[in-house]
């Protein structure tokens, strides 16, 4: 934890890095998941090839897993959003996603599912 938190990575920023399912898009807002599997160079090299688009770094401190963005929150409509309840938005975050909408009001749904760890994991990847 100590490592992640400080930004020790098995990445590094030498060569771009991204995994295209680190990335959420809302209309024009792409999010990025900072972190194993996307690194800021690769983050920079999406901005310089689709400029069309505003990219936005989502960090989460001291993060030990190797997870995927859906994850931790899936955009599913404007204005409506799913977040992992485990994985709660961070103050900074929820402000990155109302930037993301143009200041739209998102309701972030944290209800947990009732399925069996086991299954959960082995089915979506996720921890």
């Amino acid at each position: 934890m100590k490592l992640t938190a400080g930004k020790d990575l098995v990445t590094t920023e030498v060569e771009p890095l991204f995994d295209a399912a680190e990335l959420a898009r809302m209309g024009k807002d792409i999010i990025v998941q900072h972190g194993f599997t996307a690194n800021s160079a690769g983050i920079d090299w999406l901005q310089r090839h689709f400029s069309g688009h505003r990219f936005h770094a989502m960090k989460y401190s001291g993060d030990p897993y190797l997870i995927h963005i859906d994850c931790t929150f899936v955009p599913l409509r404007p204005g409506l959003l799913l977040n992992n309840p485990i994985r709660k938005a961070m103050p900074e975050q929820k402000k990155l996603f109302l930037k993301a909408t143009g200041g739209k009001l998102l309701k972030l749904l944290s209800r947990p599912m009732r399925i069996p760890r086991p299954f959960a994991t082995q089915a979506s990847g996720c921890p």
